[in-house]
């Protein structure tokens, strides 16, 4: 071998041994306490299984599909080695399999109170068997059961309480709007509004006793523009209102 041959040789074989540094850099090898989860199939649904700080844990994912379950392993063990480089901190009793399943979002599993009701008519029958004797003036608590008798028959006296939307509300407004009332006229805004507070009013006490978990959804209802009669004024309130400047077309109204 000739003293050139020599000084090559050496440099071929740092070259590699630098290149094999680098591939351990980038591509580093398992370790040994590295966290890994694992899928395991349990009578057809799919469990996820992992060890963390000496200990075993599994959990249910509740469900047999495999991609679903494969995407809930990935984000498990992302957020596994997350905890552990201290990128999230697992709060005081907070349990570790919801805290990594949920991202860091969920410190318990969380728990869902069953419904006591399930229709609207269940509903609105437990809130006219609860109304205290003398409550209302008669005539209030005339018009809500005649209110009550709308909602069944327009709503859906079997309907879902969790159907009950805003979409839902809108269609018993517009469903209302057509209807003919006294001497044969379409129902007045006023009147509809009517049933609508009356309806709050019964969602409101449901909510209270948390039968319902949120507020009948009312805001931005859309209701039909009638020509109503405007409020009783005096002749001095009404040249009061033209000396202030309104426009023709109110002047010829009042």
């Amino acid at each position: 071998m000739s003293p050139l041959q020599e000084p090559l040789r050496g440099q071929i074989g740092d070259s590699v041994a630098f290149a094999l540094d680098l591939r351990g850099w980038f591509f580093p090898q398992p370790r040994k306490d590295y966290c890994m989860a694992t899928l395991e199939s349990h009578y057809g649904r799919f469990r996820i299984v992992f060890r963390f700080a000496g200990q075993k844990f599994c959990r249910s994912l509740q469900t047999e599909n495999e991609r679903s379950a494969r995407a809930a392993l990935a984000r498990m063990e992302d957020n596994l080695a997350r905890l552990k480089m201290g990128r999230l901190i697992l709060p005081p009793g907070a349990d570790l399999v919801t805290f990594l399943l949920s991202d860091g979002r969920l410190e318990q599993k969380p728990t869902y109170k069953a419904d006591k009701f399930r229709t609207l008519g269940e509903l609105l029958d437990e809130f006219l068997n609860c109304l205290i004797p003398g409550s209302l003036e008669p005539t209030t608590e005339h018009c809500v059961r005649i209110h009550v008798r709308h909602f069944k028959r327009t709503l859906g006296q079997r309907a879902a309480l969790r159907s009950i939307d805003f979409s839902a509300v809108q269609r018993y407004v517009d469903t209302r709007a057509l209807a003919t009332g006294l001497n044969g006229r379409k129902l007045s805004a006023t009147t509809i509004k009517k049933e609508i507070a009356t309806l709050n009013m019964i969602w409101s006490w449901a909510h209270n006793h948390e039968y319902v978990d949120r507020p009948l959804p009312k805001k931005g209802l859309r209701y039909p523009k009638t020509a109503e009669k405007p409020p009783f004024q005096t002749i001095a309130e009404i040249e009061r209102k033209i000396a202030l400047g309104r426009t023709r077309e109110e002047a010829v109204e009042l």
